[in-house]
């Protein structure tokens, strides 16, 4: 899973984070290693310098959570980085798909 999530093991972490707690008896399956890597990871990136570019990764997660985020505060859309292969006019037909959300 590790390799799977590259990049975004922050994501992996997140879902490590929250089955524990949603499934507390069966935390043991998580290798402890995997979880200490993570964890590592984590700590490390959090004390070097953010990013300098305004980058939005949550719209990798949803494609109506995040909008405000690109549309209003500028910020640029992750799902057009190079690490993603949908071209803007791809991403304009997916976003209109979805409801707006109040």
């Amino acid at each position: 899973m590790l390799i799977r999530f590259g990049a975004d093991w922050r994501v992996l972490l997140s879902h490590l984070v929250l089955f524990g707690f949603i499934y507390p008896e069966n935390r043991g399956v998580i290798p402890r290693d995997v979880l200490s890597d993570l964890l590592s990871r984590f700590i490390k990136e959090e004390q070097d310098r953010p990013g300098a570019e305004p980058i939005c990764n949550g719209t990798l997660l949803s494609r109506v959570q995040y909008r405000y985020d690109v549309t209003v505060r500028g910020l640029q859309d992750a799902r057009l980085m190079e690490r993603c292969r949908i071209s803007a006019e791809e991403l304009n037909i997916w976003d209109n798909a979805s409801p707006e959300v109040a």
